[in-house]
């Protein structure tokens, strides 16, 4: 208690000590809030370089055939050759499962599920095909998820056989057929 006593004392006998701590605790002060909007720029800036990534996703897209093929299909041999399959991304779509009922029961289950999806195709020619169907191939996977429960896509194998279903429905209704359908991610609610 004497030092506060004396630290007062001084600042009645000296102003300028009292201006001094003031300075001081202001110079403190500045120092932070210099630094919150350093942090502040690198945070946005990493924001908008995430953000243009991100953006870079939707449209047509090259994707190595080693990256992924099941082989159902047979590879155009020019896409062999150059070693490219091209390849659609689809922002994600929710369809209500089978196990779905109205009105919400009180019981937790799983009602939907949320798919964005890459559609592949042999020749970029046969993209521009998906895009004008998108809307059958969007109708034509919700017709088989309306019949399937999030049973079936329990486990690994669960996944692939649904992969497997949706590519061999979608295929049934176009020509040419896609090559593949890759989950792009996967939620259930």
């Amino acid at each position: 208690m004497d030092k506060e006593l004396k630290i007062k004392a001084e600042e009645v006998m000296d102003p300028e000590a009292g201006k001094k701590k003031i300075l001081l605790k202001l110079k403190g002060i500045a120092k932070k809030v210099a630094l919150l909007i350093v942090v502040l720029a690198i945070g946005a800036g990493a924001y908008f370089v995430i953000d243009a990534k991100l953006k870079e996703k939707s449209g047509p897209k090259d994707i190595s055939m080693s990256e992924y093929s099941d082989g159902a299909f047979d590879v155009d041999l020019n896409a062999k050759e150059k070693d490219l399959f091209k390849s659609v991304y689809r922002e994600e779509f929710l369809f209500k499962l089978a196990d779905a009922s109205f009105p919400l029961k009180e019981e937790k289950g799983i009602r939907y599920v949320r798919i964005a999806f890459y559609l592949q195709a042999n020749q970029k020619k046969d993209l521009d095909m998906v895009e004008k169907k998108e809307a059958q191939i969007v109708e034509t996977i919700n017709g088989v998820l309306r019949k399937s429960t999030a049973s079936d896509f329990e486990g690994a194998q669960g996944k692939e056989a649904m992969r497997a279903r949706l590519l061999k429905a979608i295929n049934a209704e176009l020509d040419p057929p896609l090559l593949n359908i890759r989950y792009g991610s996967l939620m259930f609610h």
